[in-house]
């Protein structure tokens, strides 16, 4: 009977540990399941953000795409509009054309009739010579007649004045003499008679010179007016060369623009049938962008359900524990690694990156702390480096504010065992495991596409680097984009150096100085959000009329996109840099290889797509 009690209390004992054990075993798995549950709550939660945010991008694309289809509609109207006015414009082509052979044909006529006007010019001086020539002949002859006409009344005198002598001796002689008498009377009638037509011939001669005279002053008036034609005739000759050459070539201008025409008026089938496969395309894909938001949708109800379902199952074990009486304490405190972000300042661009490396470390199941300077201090980042190492961190990633000064700090970090990683800015010299941000070279290369496209390949370019901090990422940004000129494409690309932190009663100053030594800069381009904000804030006051790129956006810059003072932004995927230095710092721990190097990339945000990314601004 005392062995039996025996037997049974030494069995109660038994099964009370053995069920202990279990109950224990039980608290772990429950208390495994509890992490496990809140993580899928977590990721659950991750999902449903985005899927929202696919939701919200398929329908703006939804929308950009059935507008996009009306867009190629309209055009397609237009086109057919267009290839009508091409068909009227060729028509009037050919109209000109032969207008053209027509004016051709009359100035090539009025080029013949010229030259036998020239040719008659000719012959009518030749004439006008000779007529002024046989003038001259008659006018000489005229006064060898006027002097004979002289002689010969000069004689008719000398021979009245003998006939008067004669009838003189006649009278004298009495009878003998009057038959002489008789003679000379005759004679003196004659001499007289001779005298007065002498003297009527020099009248007449005289006036025939007068006449020649007077004929040869109006031929010689005449042969003025004639050389003056003759000039005003070679002008004319040349205007009408002149002309016949423009008509001409006017009319191989003509051709050659008909020609033209007729390779337009050819390419109108292929553009309309590339409208349509647009417009079939676009369809499409406003089709597609529509499926995609309802499976969105589909996905959203499902990661709902799934939620409620996670929800349901963690109050169900949180009945379990209650019911079963299950101490987790022990398995829930187990010691975390200890994890640090230190920022390069305190911001609140950074904020997506904080939220998604708080997320994450909850998935992870470690500690995370956020260190942040005031200002862009590399003296206060060594006191916090300091400060993690005496407080025994895991694992730290960081934004190194000067890439030299930060090396030592790093690497004591490192020597006693830290593992280190650094993001949006290296510090190459030192012994940190890894690096990722978004490339430099590379986003001052898009920022340049950018400033190129908007010049049309001509003006010129300011971009700016920090003149008291050595930060390797913003003068990566500002080669990147003065590399990506290309010479020959009539941009000038200069860089300006200016303090990285000044105080803002000194902030007009430094950017009236750069505008006053650059006068004919047509764009200028920030390699920081902050000196992008402050731009924008003096072109909005001053009204200054030049574009501006910065590079990083959040909301405030948002709002000088939306209101065209800034044309674009050069954007990070900051709110992917919180998951990826957790999860490099949890697998360096572990003894995982992590990559040396990893670009995050950029995406353009301007007015058009600006809705698109807001939900992204901080």
């Amino acid at each position: 009977m005392i062995w039996a009690k025996r037997k049974s209390t030494a069995l109660t004992e038994k099964i009370q540990e053995d069920f202990s054990v279990k109950k224990q075993k039980l608290s772990g798995n429950v208390a495994e399941i509890v992490k496990l549950t809140d993580n899928i709550d977590l990721s659950l939660k991750d999902i449903s953000d985005v899927s929202e945010n696919i939701s919200m991008a398929s329908e703006s694309i939804a929308v950009g795409a059935i507008s996009q289809a009306s867009d190629v509609e309209n055009f397609s109207s237009f086109l057919s509009d267009m290839v009508t006015k091409i068909e009227n414009i060729s028509e009037i082509s050919e109209r000109l054309i032969e207008e053209g052979n027509r004016t051709k044909v009359a100035s090539e006529n009025g080029a013949g009739s010229f030259e036998e006007l020239l040719s008659s010019n000719d012959m009518f001086g030749q004439v006008m010579e000779d007529i002024i020539s046989k003038i001259d002949t008659m006018t000489t002859q005229a006064d060898n007649i006027s002097m004979a006409t002289s002689m010969i009344s000069a004689i008719a005198s000398q021979t009245n004045l003998l006939s008067l002598n004669a009838s003189i001796e006649a009278a004298r002689a009495g009878e003998f003499g009057r038959g002489f008498a008789v003679v000379a009377e005759e004679i003196g009638k004659l001499a007289e008679q001779s005298r007065n037509a002498s003297m009527e011939i020099n009248n007449m001669v005289t006036g025939v010179i007068n006449e020649l005279l007077q004929v040869k002053v109006t031929v010689d008036n005449s042969k003025e007016v004639f050389k003056r034609q003759k000039v005003s005739v070679n002008e004319s000759e040349k205007a009408f060369r002149n002309i016949d050459s423009f008509i001409k070539s006017s009319i191989e201008q003509q051709y050659s623009f008909s020609n033209e025409f007729n390779g337009l008026y050819q390419l109108k089938n292929q553009l309309g049938e590339s409208i349509e496969n647009i417009a079939s395309i676009t369809e499409e894909s406003a089709a597609t962008t529509q499926e995609l938001a309802s499976l969105t949708m589909s996905q959203t109800n499902a990661t709902s359900s799934l939620v409620d379902i996670v929800t349901g199952l963690r109050g169900s074990i949180d009945n379990l524990i209650i019911e079963e009486d299950l101490d987790l304490s022990k398995e829930m405190n187990v010691d975390k690694k200890k994890l640090a972000m230190v920022f390069c300042w305190e911001h609140p661009f950074y904020n997506p990156t904080i939220e998604s490396a708080v997320r994450t470390a909850k998935k992870y199941d470690v500690d995370l702390e956020i260190f942040a300077p005031k200002l862009q201090d590399a003296g206060e980042q060594m006191r916090m480096l300091a400060e993690i190492e005496e407080r025994g961190f895991d694992a730290v990633a960081i934004s190194p504010n000067d890439d030299a000064e930060m090396a030592k700090a790093i690497n004591r970090a490192v020597d006693k065992g830290i593992k280190v990683i650094c993001f949006d800015a290296d510090s190459p010299q030192s012994k940190r495991l890894g690096m990722f941000e978004t490339n430099g070279l590379n986003g001052g290369k898009a920022a340049a596409q950018v400033a190129l496209k908007l010049l049309h390949n001509k003006g010129k370019v300011i971009a700016n680097i920090w003149s008291d901090i050595n930060k390797t990422i913003i003068q990566d940004r500002a080669k990147g984009f003065t590399d990506e000129i290309p010479n020959g494409t009539g941009i000038k690309a200069v860089t300006v150096a200016l303090p990285a932190n000044p105080p803002d009663k000194e902030t007009e100053r430094y950017i009236e100085n750069v505008l006053e030594e650059h006068p004919d800069a047509d764009l200028v381009y920030t390699t920081n959000l902050m000196w992008g904000l402050r731009f924008a804030k003096y072109f909005k006051k001053y009204k200054i009329e030049k574009k501006l790129i910065s590079f990083d956006c959040d909301k405030e810059m948002g709002k000088y996109i939306q209101e065209g003072i800034v044309e674009f932004s050069i954007a990070q995927r900051q709110f992917v840099w919180g998951e990826v230095a957790v999860k490099w710092m949890v697998d360096a721990i572990q003894g995982k290889q992590i990559p040396r190097y990893e670009d995050t990339g950029t995406y353009i945000v301007n007015k058009s797509n600006l809705s698109i990314f807001s939900k992204r601004l901080t």
